[in-house]
């Protein structure tokens, strides 16, 4: 049962991430670091990483700290891997198609 839900909020971990990557115009501004919108989704996933990915605690802190893209990324990719990069390089992308 523990490991159901472990799996639950881990999968909520990287909805939360593909998220805040996929929408980057939304939740981003011009200088790359978070708006508040942005900050309100990154305080609830720090909560769900705090208490279910300890590991993944004090990076996410750094985040909270100077949530710039570039740090926000460094924990993306810790969580999702290359598909992290892949969703920025497309939300990018898309804007200016």
């Amino acid at each position: 049962m523990n490991k159901a839900v472990n799996d639950r909020y881990s999968k909520d971990i990287a909805n939360y991430t593909r998220l805040l990557i996929s929408n980057y115009r939304k939740y981003f501004g011009r200088k790359g670091v978070l708006n508040s919108d942005g900050l309100r989704l990154l305080n609830e996933l720090i909560r769900m990483v705090v208490i279910h990915k300890p590991e993944l605690s004090r990076i996410i802190k750094e985040v909270r700290k100077n949530p710039t893209i570039e740090n926000f990324m460094k924990f993306a990719e810790r969580i999702l891997g290359s598909e992290a990069y892949e969703l920025l390089h497309s939300s990018i992308n898309n804007y200016y198609v």
